[in-house]
Order: structure tokens, then sequence, then C-alpha cells
């Protein structure tokens, strides 16, 4: 729904590479966009990354026996009044994938 969150946690093992590729697969809405965050950053202080899906695959890094997690929320592209809630849903689907 609107302004709805979900969270995915990634956790590497010992066959997985350093970066995984994320791509964001969702039916064409002018009314709403997917943001797509990756946290915990990789760096001293990092709240994350958010990752531009919007014109393909983006490597996702991690550290050495790390858990990274993604957090896809849906936002409004233009006027919303949050207490106007429906019922509309906004599927989406996360691919990762080893290679672009």
């Amino acid at each position: 729904m609107m302004l709805g969150t979900s969270y995915l946690s990634l956790r590497t093992g010992a066959s997985t590479p350093n970066a995984l590729y994320v791509s964001l697969e969702a039916p064409a809405d002018a009314r709403r966009r997917c943001v797509v965050q990756a946290v915990p950053g990789l760096t001293p202080n990092s709240d994350g990354e958010t990752l531009d899906l919007s014109s393909g695959p983006k490597p996702l890094h991690f550290a050495a026996d790390s858990t990274r997690t993604l957090i896809v929320t849906v936002l409004p592209t233009g006027p919303y009044d949050p207490d106007l809630r429906d019922e509309d849903r906004y599927p989406f689907s996360i691919v990762l994938s080893a290679h672009p």
C-alpha cells in the first residue's frame, strides 16, 4: 500500500560473491515510485545507500560474512493525503542475480 515498507534481509554464505545485482520489477504506475535502500552501510557511520533501480540492475556489495537489509518503500509521486487510505496494493519483485 502507499507509504508501505517491506524489509528483505540478505546474508552472505561461503559461495556468495562480493556483490549481487539488484533489480526491481513493478507494474508501471505514474501515481507511485518505489525507493530501495540497503542498510547497514559498508563504511563507518554510514546509514546505507539508496539504490536507483530505475535504469536497471545495480550492484549490492557485502562485507565478509555480513547481512544487509533491503528496504522497499512505496511513495506517491504527487499529492497524497495519508488520512484517505484505500485498499490499493502496489506489487513488486526484487530480483537478485550474480550478473547484471
